[in-house]
């Protein structure tokens, strides 16, 4: 069984799309009030773990309104499965099973206001959408069992060390994960649910961020 990756890649730049996956963004027209962006997403493999995360939508944080920006809500009404409506500049829907197991690479594109942006939410629930009968919006298994499974809405805290500027050119964020490390630290609990908690909370002491500067 293919496992899940070492490491996942989150890059950001302002280019055209280059091997886009399915998943899809809101095409919201852009304006003189905001430049397109690009996330590029790098999955790689392992033979050690296998399942899935259930993206649903990204916040990008503006730097003078991280302190104030309510993410609690999103997540109460993601569990009491009303949708939540990403109708604002750099708020992305990305409605997407990112399987874990395999390679890829996956290229979204979606208009940024001409603002700093100090962080990302990266929203994850299952949106109402069965996988293989199961309704989760974080599952690992390892040579058939279970390891970890929540059909919780969770978020992965993005905080950049150095702000991003929408209007800048070649602008870039990357952020690494070392899954393997991160599940092989995390999944040490007796039951799916409290190895699915310990994962997603304890996902955003794992990663690593750099942010080219504001020109």
């Amino acid at each position: 069984m293919n496992g899940i990756p070492g490491t996942l890649l989150v890059g950001i730049a302002t280019s055209l799309c280059i091997g886009c996956g399915n998943p899809s963004v809101d095409e919201t027209p852009t304006s003189e009030s905001s430049s397109p962006a690009q996330i590029t997403v790098n999955i790689g493999a392992t033979s050690n773990y296998a399942g899935w995360l259930y993206s649903y939508g990204l916040e990008w944080v503006e730097c003078e309104t991280e302190t104030t920006w309510l993410f609690p809500s999103l997540i109460q009404s993601a569990q009491a499965s009303h949708p939540i409506t990403y109708d604002e500049i750099g708020q992305w829907q990305w409605h997407q099973r990112i399987l874990i197991g395999k390679e890829q690479t996956l290229i979204f594109e979606g208009p940024l206001g001409n603002k700093k942006y100090c962080g990302l939410h990266w929203l994850f629930a299952h949106g109402g959408v069965t996988v293989d009968g199961a309704l989760s919006s974080f599952q690992i298994a390892i040579n058939d069992t279970l390891l970890a499974t929540s059909h919780h809405a969770w978020t992965l805290n993005i905080t950049f060390d150095q702000p991003l500027c929408g209007t800048a050119l070649d602008q870039s964020v990357q952020v690494d994960v070392p899954v393997e490390t991160w599940l092989q630290n995390t999944l040490t609990h007796e039951t799916p649910s409290q190895n699915a908690r310990s994962a997603t909370l304890n996902l955003s002491e794992y990663i690593s961020i750099s942010t080219s500067p504001c020109n």
